[in-house]
This record gives C-alpha cells, sequence and structure tokens, in this order.
C-alpha cells in the first residue's frame, strides 16, 4: 500500500475507515472503563480518530499519542495546538510499543492501535498489553491492519516467532485460502490470547476504493478486544 510519508497511509480519508473509527469510538464510549486513565494511540498527524471520539463522546477523554515519523509528529504537534487540545494530549515522539512495554497494569483506559501493517510485525505488543493487563477492565484494545501475512516474516522485532507458523502448530486453518489467512491466524491468536479476562468483540474486514481510478487502496482488518475482568 502507497504512503503518503513513512507511514502515513493513503486510506486515511476514506469513507470505510471513518466508519471503523465511528465503530472503535463506540466501543470506546459504551465503556465504564475510567475516563481519569488516558487512551494510548497512534493518531498521524490528522487525529481523525481522536476528534471522532470527543465529537461523538465526551471531551472528558485524554491521550497518549505515539508517533516515530517526525515529519509527522510535527504535524500532529501542529494540529494539537491549533485545534485547541493540547490540554487532551500527552504525546511521545518513538512507537506505540516504548509505550506499551513500560506500561503498568491498569494504566491505560483503552488502546487504539492503528498500524495498518501486517500483524506479523506488532503481535508481540497486543500480547503484551493483554498478558499485563495493561488497559483497565471494560477497556478496549482496538487494532488495524493489513489483510495480509508474509509467511516465514518475522516483523521489525527479529526475535519474532512467524505468527502463521505458530498458529498453524497449534491450530490448522481449515480454509486455506489466501484472502482466509490472516483473519484465522488474527482471531485464532486473539481467542487464545483472551483466556477468560478478554473477549473478542468484533472482526471486521474493510477496504476504501480509489474514486478516480476504482482501484481498491487496501484491504484491511479491524479489530476490538475488551477487558471483561
Amino acid at each position: 500500500m502507497a504512503t503518503l510519508n513513512k507511514n502515513t497511509f493513503n486510506n486515511r480519508d476514506g469513507k470505510e475507515k471513518q466508519k471503523i473509527r465511528t465503530l472503535i469510538a463506540e466501543a470506546m464510549i459504551n465503556s465504564i472503563a475510567p475516563m481519569t486513565k488516558p487512551i494510548l494511540t497512534l493518531p498521524s498527524d490528522t487525529l481523525k480518530f481522536e476528534k471522532t471520539l470527543i465529537k461523538r463522546g465526551s471531551s472528558k477523554f485524554k491521550f497518549l499519542a505515539c508517533e516515530c515519523d517526525e515529519k509527522t509528529y510535527s504535524l500532529m504537534m501542529a494540529n494539537i495546538v491549533k485545534s485547541k487540545l493540547a490540554t487532551k494530549f500527552d504525546t511521545h515522539f518513538g512507537k506505540l510499543s516504548d509505550m506499551i512495554y513500560k506500561a503498568k497494569e491498569n494504566e491505560f483506559s483503552h488502546i487504539n492501535a492503528d498500524y495498518c501493517g501486517q500483524f506479523n510485525s506488532y503481535y508481540r505488543e497486543i500480547e503484551y498489553a493483554m498478558r499485563n493487563n495493561i488497559v483497565c477492565v471494560n477497556g478496549t484494545i482496538s487494532v488495524t491492519m493489513n489483510d495480509r501475512i508474509s509467511k516465514g516474516c518475522k516483523g521489525y522485532d527479529s526475535e519474532n516467532e512467524g505468527i502463521i507458523e505458530m498458529m498453524e502448530a497449534v491450530a490448522p486453518n481449515p480454509n486455506p485460502k489466501a484472502n482466509e489467512k490472516t483473519l484465522h491466524v488474527v482471531t485464532e491468536f486473539i481467542t487464545r490470547m483472551a483466556g477468560y479476562s478478554y473477549r473478542l468483540e468484533k472482526i471486521k474486514r474493510y477496504h476504501d476504493v480509489d474514486e478516480k481510478t476504482g482501484k481498491t487502496k487496501g484491504n484491511m482488518i479491524m479489530i476490538i478486544v475488551r477487558r471483561i475482568r
């Protein structure tokens, strides 16, 4: 999928992408997780999700926004000031994983992990967040990802075992079509991680189409996981 710069994806203005933001926002709004705890988020420079959440939910939401691309971070900071949201945001120039791996239990009300990349690149971060209960009870972990996983790819962390190989060993895919592979891997992984403490609340495929060319901008998957105890 083409990018505007190093990590700003070209479907960010799509209609289906906005529907996904709304679904994630509604899951947070319908939660009773404490608003005193921040939402850990990957906002991009536009703050589209965060503005959607505040508009549809409450001005009491606060955020810890992470961005590792210098240009995007600068644009994000300017947008925070321009939108008069400075009191709502703490920011971190760096990876989302920096905040996940140093987080304590119940540190965040929710996580909005709008990664957009392949699941094998960051599933260890999701595993850590769930194992260590870094979101509060009734809080959500929402993830967007590419509907594709490259077999044998270990992602950005060279110590990551290939997620396809791992899931095939414990739960062989009964429908091994190429377009079902990612959905199977993600569902099986999250279900096993959830145990009795989390619920896979929603999983949805989506894509936007370039109105000029009619071409798909990227096949994506969104999941919402809720901590229940």
